[in-house]
């Protein structure tokens, strides 16, 4: 009975750790995402300056 409980306790760690990872992965994404639009938009405005 013991077992059963530290088994299911170890793999709702694992859950947690796995859900934490991928959101910090997906800020990651989206950081990356708002850089590549504000270079994107200052280079739209130098084409527009020349």
């Amino acid at each position: 009975m013991r077992l059963g409980e530290e088994k299911r306790e170890e793999v709702a760690k694992e859950l947690r750790s796995a859900r934490k990872s991928d959101k910090e992965t997906e800020e990651r994404l989206e950081r990356k995402d708002r850089k590549r639009n504000r270079q994107k938009k200052h280079r739209e405005i130098k084409k527009m300056e020349t």
